[in-house]
Parts: structure tokens; sequence; C-alpha cells
């Protein structure tokens, strides 16, 4: 089974970009999601990270829109 790995680049001063877990994005934050290595179009944190368990798996989920 192949799996894939999903992280962040959040988007720091300056345009840079550095890669970051789920977990680390905060409210307004701005960051691309990456996805079997394909990077999301620019999006802005609606709310903190969180957690949930699904099937005995912590999985952690951003609310966010597009970036105007």
């Amino acid at each position: 089974m192949s799996e894939s790995i999903t992280y962040a680049l959040k988007v720091i001063p300056d345009d840079k970009e550095i890669p970051c877990h789920l977990s680390e994005l905060k409210k307004d934050d701005l960051f691309y999601l990456v996805q079997a290595s394909k990077k999301s179009e620019l999006l802005v944190a609606t709310d903190n990270a969180f957690q949930s368990n699904v099937n005995g798996q912590t999985i952690w989920s951003i609310p966010h829109e597009a970036h105007a």
C-alpha cells in the first residue's frame, strides 16, 4: 500500500516558504498544502489546526480558504 505524505509550506516574511506539519499552522497563516507532491494554491488558515482520531489514526486538519 502506498501512502502519500501531506505537509504544509508556511509563507513567512519576504515570501519565503518553510515546510511544516499541519499541527503548526495557526489562524491567519498563509500556506500551501502539499499532497502527493502537488502544491495547492495559496491558502489562508481561517482557524487553528486541530486533530481528530479516525479508525485509531490521528488526523490533522486546518480550516482554510483561498487567499485573495
